[in-house]
């Protein structure tokens, strides 16, 4: 969170976390909820995040944008399950 502050504090636009693509752990929520509540900029997560419902939990969380990579690169239909 102080990271993320100081990103702020540094005229930074946006924030950005990230577990790693193809993460087997997406950023856990506890840690979106608390930056997003400390920072007044953008939060973007992205890592780890492999079905619709993780990323409803992220943007319930605080998320304002989720970023999915290899999930859809694994099944073009990823958003029609």
């Amino acid at each position: 969170m102080a990271t993320a502050q100081a990103g702020e504090m540094l005229g930074n636009k946006l924030i950005y976390l990230e577990a790693g693509s193809g993460a087997k752990q997406a950023v856990p929520l506890g840690m979106i909820q608390f930056i997003s509540k400390n920072i007044e900029i953008p939060l973007l997560v992205g890592g780890g995040i492999i079905d619709l419902q993780e990323i409803q939990k992220a943007y319930n969380s605080g998320v304002d944008l989720v970023v999915i990579g290899m999930a859809f690169e694994k099944s073009i239909n990823f958003f029609n399950k």
